[in-house]
């Protein structure tokens, strides 16, 4: 997985959790319940601009949960896949330009060794 050109390597992760989920080996530490969604936080190696790149969002959501923990929205800047059974949500968050094609055509992968940007 190669991040689009412009972007830096991830340097915001977030979780949640599920009211109705008891099956993860992923805890919040506070709560000591299970993680059901993550996300992580991508920003342009030129920071956010209005008339640059925006910063994205991928949430990873697992299979299986009632609430719904990444967004939902289906416009110009939310993009939806699956990887295996996974619900991946993937939000321009900030001002910027709208244009996603870059982060639609991302190979999204659960293979870490092809993570690139996590080296």
């Amino acid at each position: 997985m190669t991040l689009p050109r412009g972007y830096d390597f991830a340097r915001w992760y977030e979780h949640e959790v599920s009211s109705d989920d008891d099956g993860s080996e992923s805890l919040d530490e506070a709560t000591a319940a299970p993680a059901a969604s993550w996300s992580v936080y991508f920003f342009p190696t030129d920071g956010p601009r209005e008339d640059g790149l925006p910063v994205v969002i991928v949430c990873v959501q697992r299979p299986g949960i009632k609430d719904v923990l990444c967004p939902e929205q289906n416009d110009a800047t939310h993009l939806h896949r699956q990887v295996g059974q996974n619900h991946v949500a993937i939000s321009r968050v900030s001002p910027g330009r709208q244009d996603m094609t870059a982060w639609h055509d991302l190979e999204l992968t659960t293979d870490l060794n092809k993570v690139t940007w996590l080296r």
